[in-house]
């Protein structure tokens, strides 16, 4: 059995939220080795600014994502397997084709980090390349959605997302509602079942 997606319980675990998501969305709980949990844990909640040189009160750097994402391909018990692929700079859009169109197609997730006036980390579920709608889980708990008419909240959906955004919005260079932001700083990771053995 899947289970409902988790909210962030401070203002500083988007990422490793977003990642317990992943696993939550691609696994059933009884799939997933221990270690995967203490991992993300232990590396996500580094506290360091994107540039790894000064301290912050922000919870997760690029360089944490990064790491986790290496280290989770590496082979673990039993029959986890997880491919990733990690995505930074201009190589973060959603223009059709693109690989985080791609993977989301493959019935993969991303875990991007947009804008929401700062830094956030959010959980992409599924595509609508048709239509140009993205569907995510953002794992900051609201109590009054944004009010924006591009965004549409919904908690009709526990298990999968919680936000549909068109492609366009999110591709902005903006640095407010879900925006990917500034080339420099945008930052991406695929993550898709591998096949076991």
């Amino acid at each position: 059995m899947k289970i409902p997606m988790h909210y962030q319980t401070s203002e500083f675990d988007c990422g490793p939220t977003s990642l317990v998501n992943m696993i939550a969305y691609l696994y059933h709980r009884h799939g997933v080795p221990q270690g995967v949990f203490r991992k993300i844990y232990n590396l996500t909640l580094d506290g360091y600014g994107t540039n790894g040189t000064k301290y912050s009160q922000h919870g997760t750097s690029d360089e944490a994502m990064e790491e986790f994402a290496a280290w989770v391909q590496e082979p673990h018990e039993g029959d986890f397997v997880l491919k990733t692929q990690v995505i930074k700079g201009k190589d973060v859009h959603l223009y059709r084709g693109s690989d985080i169109e791609n993977a989301l197609r493959r019935g993969g997730v991303v875990v991007a980090k947009v804008m929401l006036k700062e830094a956030h980390y959010v959980l992409f579920t599924k595509a609508d390349p048709r239509r140009q709608l993205l569907y995510l889980f953002d794992p900051y708990y609201r109590e009054k959605p944004f009010t924006h008419p591009d965004i549409k909240w919904t908690f009709d959906h526990p298990k999968e997302y919680n936000v549909v955004i068109p492609y366009s919005y999110i591709d902005r260079h903006a640095t407010t509602y879900y925006a990917f932001g500034k080339d420099s700083d945008r930052l991406a990771v695929c993550f898709e079942k591998g096949q076991t053995k």
